[in-house]
């Protein structure tokens, strides 16, 4: 019996004894390999790093009831604070992909400014607090794959009066604009889009049609082997063409939807060519028939043409050679009946009148080509990103925030 009882109070004392530390921390190594886990120390307790605070994380920590902060009653939410709050902040003064900061102040005195917001996807519910600090030049906010509410890219205007800010939160599919302060927000729309293109993803040769992701296009070669691969590009990724025998195919899906034969459409993408060829084409490959093209001549020069109802339309030739070792932004127009525009980065360069009638015999769903005029001819060798085509007519304010956000 008394043996028994000196064994329960052995036991008791070996649960229930104090830890002791001779050199002022103890340190838990959990996995048993020479790695601590844990330190405690006069400082506080530090998980994964030595402490510098009471309690100091390095890492993620879950909560799964209350969490109460500066003070010992616990208030009425999961989170209770006492006292003050700081958050990560970041004062931009050039092109900024954000990354780990909640406060951007955005100084946007020298010149425009773009910022690249993180991929929705990958930061669910995660707020944002952007500012300008000045009044001066446009703050422009882009998405990242995603869009910001329905948009691509949020402008913050100048000359404002103030100094204009927003809040956006990430609901794990897009950014949600919950906080407009002194502009009412502009943005690049997507309505009317037949087909948008950002070439963000690194591998595969299927091409998702960001407007809906029922428009999409197929990366082809003869091998088979043609793929995305993250390649460069002005905003994220691009596609790199050979110039051989790569070519991305349209398959978009109602001819209905995707008929052209109305007056109005706009081209708008990025390139950057390192020889002639066939940068899109839909319809024929003849300027005679019923067509939508955008090639670089043999001398450089790059031609917008289109040609309505099969009757010829001389097509539209810039001067000034474009391969050059440069992104530029290009838009085509076809505004009504009787006027074709064309901006090269940013700047109107062609508005002529073109012949009466209507594009009747070209459909998007069934013959249209990134980097070749058909699928077996006219190859393009360059890189093209952020590919958009529209059936109605960009405005000057839109052709800007597509040209100058980059």
């Amino acid at each position: 019996m008394k043996l028994c009882l000196l064994f329960f109070f052995l036991f008791q004392i070996s649960v229930y004894s104090d830890i002791k530390a001779l050199n002022g921390q103890i340190k838990f190594d959990v996995n048993s390999d020479n790695q601590e886990e844990a330190t405690l120390n006069a400082t506080g307790l530090g998980i994964g790093i030595t402490p510098s605070s009471n309690l100091h994380v390095d890492g993620n920590a879950i909560i799964s009831n209350q969490l109460q902060i500066g003070s010992s009653s616990i208030g009425g939410s999961n989170f209770n604070l006492s006292g003050t709050l700081s958050l990560s902040g970041q004062v931009v003064s050039s092109n900024t992909l954000i990354d780990t900061a909640s406060l951007i102040f955005a100084d946007t005195s020298d010149n425009n400014l773009t910022l690249t917001v993180p991929y929705a996807a990958n930061v669910l519910g995660r707020q944002l607090f952007i500012k300008k600090l000045s009044d001066t030049n446009d703050l422009y906010i882009r998405a990242n794959g995603n869009t910001i509410d329905n948009y691509i890219t949020l402008k913050v205007p100048s000359n404002t009066g103030g100094l204009p800010s927003v809040k956006l939160m990430s609901d794990g599919q897009k950014w949600n604009i919950l906080d407009l302060f002194n502009f009412s927000g502009n943005h690049v729309v997507t309505e009317d889009i037949f087909a948008w293109y950002n070439f963000d993803a690194v591998s595969g040769n299927s091409l998702v049609d960001e407007n809906n992701a029922t428009n999409n296009g197929t990366l082809k070669d003869p091998s088979g082997s043609f793929a995305l691969s993250g390649e460069e590009g002005i905003s994220g990724h691009g596609v790199k063409f050979n110039g051989t025998d790569e070519y991305i195919e349209i398959d978009a899906g109602s001819s209905s939807d995707y008929d052209l034969s109305g007056s109005n459409f706009s081209l708008s993408l990025w390139f950057k060519a390192n020889s002639p060829g066939y940068i899109f084409n839909v319809g024929a490959s003849s300027f005679t028939s019923d067509h939508v093209t955008l090639l670089i001549e043999s001398n450089g020069e790059l031609t917008f043409s289109y040609s309505p109802g099969g009757s010829q339309n001389p097509p539209y030739q810039l001067s000034g050679n474009v391969i050059d070792g440069a992104w530029h932004h290009v838009v085509g127009i076809r505004n009504g009946a009787r006027t074709g525009q064309v901006y090269l980065d940013g700047v109107l360069v062609h508005d002529d009148v073109d012949t009466t009638g209507s594009l009747s015999g070209v459909n998007i769903s069934s013959n249209a080509f990134i980097g070749s005029s058909t699928s077996g001819s006219d190859f393009y060798d360059g890189y093209v990103d952020e590919f958009r085509f529209y059936d109605r007519v960009l405005s000057e304010e839109e052709i800007q925030l597509l040209y100058f956000p980059q």
